[in-house]
Formats: C-alpha cells, sequence, structure tokens
C-alpha cells in the first residue's frame, strides 16, 4: 500500500503520519493494523 509514511518525531517516543488526503477508510484501518502489529512485535 502506497499511503501514510511514518515519521520518527523529534520530541521522543512519537509516531507521525502523513497521509494523503484521498486516504480510504480501509487504508486507514490497515495503517493502524499493521502499526499495532508492529508496535506488539518491538514491545514482545
Amino acid at each position: 500500500m502506497a499511503g501514510p509514511i511514518p515519521r520518527a518525531m523529534p520530541q521522543g517516543d512519537i509516531v507521525g503520519f502523513a497521509p494523503p488526503f484521498s486516504l480510504t477508510r480501509e487504508q486507514a484501518d490497515e495503517v493502524v493494523d499493521v502499526t499495532k502489529a508492529a508496535v506488539t512485535e518491538i514491545r514482545g
């Protein structure tokens, strides 16, 4: 999926996203699911 680009933020442990204005609900749900899986995997 080409879509939001995650960015590490200089303020600390924050991940920012820059989705396009044409983001669909399904794409947003996918971003949330993938991000949740990544954080869960990292945290163990």
